[in-house]
């Protein structure tokens, strides 16, 4: 049998864990909530998109099921799921958490993390909550619109600045772009 390979994070495959103060909320078919968090850890690795760990306390458990499926990662060790049935065939494996961890991401321990195409996850808005849903963003709240046209300027805010790789002109842009919504209002 082949041993698996361990690799440490570095320069060529940075990973970042970061506490997430925001309210995290996320739910399967349309409206069943099965994690509600203000203690998220938001993991960053490499290119790959940020993803939230949500400590075990505030998830659920009652409405996932185990499965048999399990993955490895070099960086963070082996990999089990859970499906959540209420969701159908759309939330099978949709859900994981690394029990044993290398001692690199040894944090995320327990911490479950979704698939954010198979379940919604809500983030607090200024004036309102944005949602995705099936792929699709929907906007709700008093002011839905200003608020949309905020969160897409924070979007292409931290998009240049990604490309610029400039993590310090985000805050100056971000405080531009908060003047310009307040003066939608």
């Amino acid at each position: 049998m082949k041993e698996k390979q361990v690799k440490l994070p570095g320069p060529d495959h940075p990973i970042s864990i970061e506490r997430n103060p925001a309210r995290v909320v996320v739910y399967v078919a349309g409206r069943r909530i099965v994690a509600d968090t203000r203690n998220a850890l938001t993991l960053r690795e490499a290119a790959y998109p940020p993803v939230q760990y949500i400590p075990p306390e505030d998830v659920d458990f009652s409405q996932f099921q185990r499965t048999d499926h399990v993955t490895y990662c070099p960086y963070k060790g082996p990999c089990n799921y859970y499906s959540v049935p209420a969701g159908g065939k759309k939330s099978v494996n949709t859900v994981w958490s690394y029990d044993d961890p290398f001692s690199a991401v040894v944090q995320i321990k327990g911490h479950v993390a979704f698939y954010p195409k198979q379940v919604g996850e809500n983030s607090r808005a200024a004036d309102g909550v944005k949602k995705e849903m099936r792929g699709k963003i929907q906007w709700t709240g008093p002011n839905r619109k200003r608020t949309r046209r905020w969160w897409e300027g924070i979007r292409h805010v931290v998009q240049q600045a990604r490309l610029r790789g400039s993590g310090a002109s985000v805050v100056t842009e971000l405080h531009s772009t908060q003047r310009s919504h307040r003066a939608w209002s």
